[in-house]
């Protein structure tokens, strides 16, 4: 099969899988629907008994040491830890009605070596699965993400050379991982799962690469490249590291570290949250150091904490405008999240 015959079928495969929906799926996503509705005319505080979208944390470690990462830097304070696969079936058993997954948060998930088992019991709850990584251990574990029915897998690179990529990458062997995704292209052939993105990380030293990075992914045979905005904690990592080019930056003022809004208002609270390796739900990926912690699922069951008075507390002062501190930092709202998206 020719290379664009076959991106045109995983393209689709992708978009159809996206919005196929079974009817436990169909159920939540309208009581979802029902909820916020309900919610925005202040006509009660009904929420659906479990989110459609969940972030799951395989494991808090990394191989990395990015300087803009908290984790990289050294600069979150909770325990390190990997998620079981048993505790992993407990949260997906719990999650009625879940739709989408996303398994990364605070560190690199395929240092977690059960994630290809995590996939394939997400699987077979007809829930679409995506890893994001930094592509290190694509050569030990890339087949087994291939085998496991994984929908798309996201690989950060933030350069197209070896030099720029290390620049931020600290850790990482470049070559190396430009093989292993090179590797996982062949091995899938022409399967059509999953889709393998490739993610630009915007910063002021690798813009001159925007268009080389283009050409690296089609050439390494990857099927989509990513350019996403940086976020930074304070305005001396804003002048260090954002790019000084108008539209590349989600932030329109780096000295008040203002972002580039459309809205203020938070809809992810009611469809969305976060679940730690250790169980902890937090409101969202941005609540990186666990300040906001709703209650631990494994505890106290996944619906009491997504429907417990503490949750239901944040979302009345969210909704009334008492913001958090990481509130004014959370890409929600934004003009873009990414400046392009392109299939190749």
């Amino acid at each position: 099969m020719e290379r664009e015959e076959a991106l045109k079928l995983r393209t689709v495969k992708y978009s159809a899988d996206k919005l196929q929906v079974s009817a436990k799926q169909g159920w939540n996503l309208l009581k979802t629907a029902i909820s916020i509705f309900c919610w925005k005319l202040r006509l009660g505080r009904y929420t659906a008994p479990s989110p459609v979208i969940l972030m799951v944390e395989p494991t808090n470690r990394c191989n990395f040491r990015c300087p803009l990462c908290g984790r990289g830097a050294g600069k979150l304070t909770r325990a390190e830890g990997d998620l079981s696969l048993e505790r992993f079936r407990q949260i997906i058993d719990d999650a009625q009605g879940l739709k989408m997954l996303f398994l990364w948060n605070q560190g690199e998930p395929l240092l977690n070596r059960k994630l290809d088992e995590f996939i394939k019991y997400a699987k077979s709850k007809s829930i679409f699965c995506v890893v994001s990584t930094n592509g290190s251990l694509l050569e030990r574990d890339g087949k087994k993400l291939l085998d496991a029915g994984l929908d798309e897998l996201i690989v950060s690179l933030d350069g197209a050379s070896a030099e720029t990529f290390s620049r931020y990458r600290q850790g990482g062997d470049f070559d190396k991982i430009i093989l292993s995704i090179k590797d996982l292209v062949n091995s899938r052939g022409n399967k059509l799962k999953p889709l393998i993105s490739l993610q630009f990380l915007l910063l002021k030293h690798n813009t001159g690469e925007i268009g080389e990075f283009k050409r690296l992914a089609k050439q390494i045979g990857a099927d989509r490249v990513l350019w996403k905005t940086a976020q930074v904690s304070n305005s001396d990592e804003a002048m260090e590291y954002l790019p000084q080019t108008e539209g590349l930056s989600r932030y329109r003022d780096y000295e008040k570290m203002v972002l580039r809004r459309i809205r203020k208002n938070c809809r992810r609270i009611f469809y969305s949250s976060v679940i730690d390796w250790n169980g902890n739900m937090t409101v969202c990926c941005f609540d990186k150091d666990e300040d906001f912690v709703m209650g631990n699922v494994f505890l106290e069951g996944l619906e009491k904490v997504w429907r417990g008075e503490k949750f239901r507390s944040f979302r009345v002062d969210i909704t009334q405008g008492k913001m958090k501190p990481m509130c004014y930092n959370c890409t929600e709202g934004l003009e873009k999240l990414f400046i392009s998206s392109k299939y190749l």
